[in-house]
């Protein structure tokens, strides 16, 4: 059971020598549930530490798929900085002790469920663990092996005092997506350009054609590729006490504190206000003080073609209602690369991987510098370096 003190036998702790970056104050950590993840797992983990989180909660989804991946991250990093949970029947039993266990107890075939499930599981053992333990944090985020989290310019002890401080128990980031110029499967070393969420594109003639030369690119005429509502942190004490089971992977609150986020202004986000109607997230306070303004969701879904076979030879024909009709895949290029693999699928690998290059190239790249220095004058694209510099 999850109340014991003994170590659950899904549960490999690191035992190589790099522990999290020594930092006084808030405990921040990540949970991801990581699958097929080998290209960049180590970068991934290093710029988690270097940006000062104390703890990663790593769910390896399909753990023979990824043993190198686990193998290299146990031997570089120390227990005090990470701990590998294995998808195995004995953690899917310890999902059963979870709250939101009867909600998704018919789904655990999808991905999407298995996430919330093991973020439930994580924020569970942060708030069961002792403190001055690895496990002991003060807020969780949650992201994919894919995004990374880019603090404000004044650092992330900054940016969390400063929500501890205004009553904030929930932020939700924007995100910006990768735009590669050429394919690379070390997108974290190699992109430094990005696409600006639509809500912060000038709204002017010139953002708006920068808008449009994104959306002529795919069938379903989408700016971004994938998703563009955020992704959020949490505080692990929330006045209920109640735990944190999300039914969202991107805004993890538990569902029976709605009422009282909504009342108290303990949700915050830096999506401006006017977008927070249409997403129907208007009880969320719209800051704009730099230290939660500059705060950023990095995602890098499409930078290279055998990723994205890989992906879609993982997923397959996926169905584009999932949750017994609870949610509905819209017209995306998600569904566009779906269709495109399996149209070629009897033909032979070799051609699918070239047609998912050319609609790579075509929905996603900037091939010429004159295509960059057209969409940094729309707006629709940002220089971001951070990232690359830190890590080479």
């Amino acid at each position: 059971s999850m109340r014991g003190d003994t170590e659950p036998p899904f549960l490999l702790r690191g035992k190589g020598k790099l522990g999290p970056v020594p930092q006084s104050g808030l405990r921040i950590a990540l949970v991801a549930t990581l699958r097929d993840v080998e290209d960049q797992l180590l970068l991934w983990l290093e710029w988690f530490r270097i940006i000062g989180f104390a703890h990663v909660f790593l769910y390896f989804d399909d753990p023979p798929c990824d043993k190198v991946g686990i193998e290299d991250a146990r031997a570089t990093y120390s227990a005090d900085f990470i701990s590998c949970f294995m998808h195995t029947p004995d953690l899917r039993e310890e999902w059963q002790e979870l709250r939101s266990w009867n909600q998704f107890a018919a789904y655990t075939d999808d991905r999407m469920c298995r996430q919330l499930l093991n973020i439930a599981h994580a924020c569970h053992r942060a708030k069961q663990a002792r403190p001055g333990t690895p496990e002991a944090v003060d807020w969780m985020l949650h992201l994919d092996h894919d995004e990374l989290f880019l603090p404000p310019a004044q650092g992330l002890q900054a940016h969390f005092r400063h929500l501890e401080m205004g009553g904030c128990r929930l932020c939700l980031y924007q995100n910006f997506e990768a735009v590669p110029q050429e394919h690379s499967m070390k997108p974290f070393l190699d992109i430094s350009l990005f696409k600006v969420p639509s809500g912060r594109v000038p709204r002017t003639p010139l953002g708006a054609a920068g808008l449009k030369f994104w959306a002529d690119r795919t069938k379903a005429g989408n700016y971004f590729l994938y998703y563009d509502n955020g992704k959020s942190a949490v505080r692990i004490r929330q006045p209920s006490d109640r735990e944190i089971a999300p039914v969202s992977v991107h805004l993890l609150y538990p569902p029976e504190d709605l009422e009282d986020m909504m009342t108290s202004t303990a949700a915050w986000t830096n999506f401006p206000e006017h977008e927070l109607q249409e997403m129907q997230l208007d009880w969320f306070s719209s800051r704009h003080e730099e230290v939660v303004a500059g705060a950023k969701v990095l995602h890098y879904p499409a930078t290279h073609f055998d990723r994205l076979f890989r992906k879609y030879d993982h997923l397959k024909n996926f169905p584009s209602i999932r949750f017994g009709g609870d949610l509905v895949v819209p017209p995306s290029f998600h569904l566009e690369a779906r269709d495109c693999y399996l149209e070629f699928k009897d033909i032979g690998e070799d051609l699918q991987r070239q047609k998912l290059k050319e609609l790579l190239e075509k929905a996603a790249f900037l091939n010429t510098d004159a295509e960059v220095q057209s969409q940094l004058e729309t707006g629709s694209v940002v220089i971001l370096t951070t990232v690359c510099e830190s890590l080479r």
